[in-house]
This record gives C-alpha cells, structure tokens and sequence, in this order.
C-alpha cells in the first residue's frame, strides 16, 4: 500500500498537485540560495517526498528527521552528481510508520553538508507536518 502512495505521490509532484505539496521558503535567503534552491515538499501521515536543487560544496548533502526527542531517520547521505558550482536536482523520499509519528509536535527533515572537519555546515530545517492531538 505504502508502495503504491509512494508511487502515487511521486507522478503528481508538482507544486500545485495538492495543497499540501509547496515551496518551502526561508527568511535566510542567502543562505538558501548559496546552497539549496526550489524545495518542494509533498505528503502526509509519514509519508513524504521533498525535491529541489543543491549546489553542495563537496557533491554531498546530508539530512536526519526527527521531532525534536526522537530522531526517525539517522544521517543520510545524498549524492549530487556534477559540478560542485551548479544547481543539481535532488529527491529525498521519507517514510515514517504512523505509530511512530507524534500526536503533538512536528516532523523536521534538515538539510546539511559537512565542512573538511565533519562540522555541520549550511543547516537547512525543513518542517513536513505538524501533529496536533
């Protein structure tokens, strides 16, 4: 089932396809547009696609999701392939077990790179949804 919402969710991914799908903004412009640019996040109840485009110093990004408490998935790698000094499209797909989800509180996916030292760089938070009781 949860193969078939996937699917679903991933053909109609556009920015209008669903009142809950659209362009995430943030006050931090520059920051933005030095290394992530259009991101788009669409889905509900756990199940989640967010795509956009990443200019990653070293052709990595990384992300984690959690809540605030409990983080639902662990640092993850994604790869950009390409020149480091051009936008390059991503897609993150994100699947949380609804007994899983908080009844009070949101689900966050950050985006970052790590700096030559592991240090997180360019922090990037992300809010999928919003859970309330």
């Amino acid at each position: 089932m949860r193969a078939i919402l996937i699917a679903f969710l991933l053909l109609i991914i556009t920015p209008t396809a669903d009142i809950r799908g659209y362009q995430h903004t943030s006050k931090d412009t520059m920051m933005r547009d030095e290394v992530y640019r259009k991101i788009y996040k669409l889905g509900f109840k756990g199940n989640y696609v967010i795509t956009g485009e990443a200019k990653p110093k070293n052709s990595t990004l990384f992300y984690t999701v959690e809540d605030g408490h409990v983080q639902f998935i662990r640092e993850k790698k994604v790869k950009v392939d390409g020149k480091t000094k051009k936008w390059h499209p991503f897609k993150i797909i994100i699947n949380i077990p609804d007994t899983a989800l908080p009844d009070n509180g949101g689900v966050v996916l950050t985006l970052y790179e790590r700096n030559a030292n592991g240090k997180m760089i360019h922090s990037y938070p992300i809010t999928l949804e919003q859970f309330y009781h």
